[in-house]
């Protein structure tokens, strides 16, 4: 775990501790797409290699090409201070990369646990401004790289190297309006990831059959726009 992703969950937790109560408890859902890539220049390679066997060749491909891709799940609300709360979530999260013009991509999906402090700015008595900030550790549940090949015919290979764990942290804002019990709400969002993707250097020692991801340096970034509705107990 990140130092600074130590601190913030410290923090966190001493704010939780400290407030006299929950006073309100809200649950709900959301779903929404992302745009995601893996924090490359547009001038940076990001190498895959592949060894059939008899030798093992590395491919430089620029994953300078933004992804879309699904993001959505459950979350819950803890009120702690009148317009402070701390958010909980769990998110299925579709992220990766793509090289512009040439068909390749990089699809890798996590489920995702946020934890978040919530502000509220109220507009008025029944639409407010959230601000949202915190941490994400993701846990990843595939790791596919996709190419078209000499012939136009399209290919998809596990990728062996990713690392299971994925800490980031969260920005968000957004919009919620008071509807009786129910609040829909519109949210903006951007994740910066503070874990490395792969798991390797550069090496020759690959076992046969298996696509590897050999740039070291590649984390996830993630813009996403979500919409939602959350419910008072």
């Amino acid at each position: 775990m990140p130092p600074l992703v130590r601190f913030i969950i410290f923090i966190l937790i001493f704010l939780c501790l400290n407030s006299p109560s929950y006073s309100q408890v809200h649950i709900g859902l959301k779903a929404g797409q992302g745009y995601s890539n893996l924090g490359m220049g547009l001038s940076d390679p990001l190498y895959v290699s592949y060894n059939n066997g008899s030798f093992t060749s590395s491919i430089a491909h620029r994953a300078n090409g933004k992804r879309r891709g699904f993001q959505g799940g459950a979350f819950a609300i803890f009120d702690i201070r009148r317009q402070f709360s701390i958010q909980t979530e769990v998110l299925y999260s579709v992220n990766g990369s793509h090289a512009r013009n040439t068909g390749h991509e990089w699809v890798l999906k996590y489920v995702e646990f946020p934890l978040l402090a919530r502000i509220e700015l109220p507009f008025s008595s029944s639409t407010s401004l959230f601000v949202l900030s915190g941490v994400k550790l993701g846990i990843n549940v595939f790791k596919e790289f996709r190419g078209i090949g000499g012939i136009g015919q399209p290919y998809s290979y596990e990728l062996e190297n990713v690392n299971n764990l994925d800490w980031g942290l969260v920005f968000g804002t957004g919009l919620s309006h008071q509807l009786g019990n129910f609040a829909p709400l519109l949210e903006l969002r951007y994740v910066y990831g503070l874990s490395k993707i792969s798991t390797s250097e550069k090496t020759s020692n690959f076992q046969p059959e298996i696509f590897y991801l050999i740039e070291n340096e590649a984390k996830n970034r993630q813009l996403s726009i979500l919409a939602g509705i959350a419910y008072k107990l």
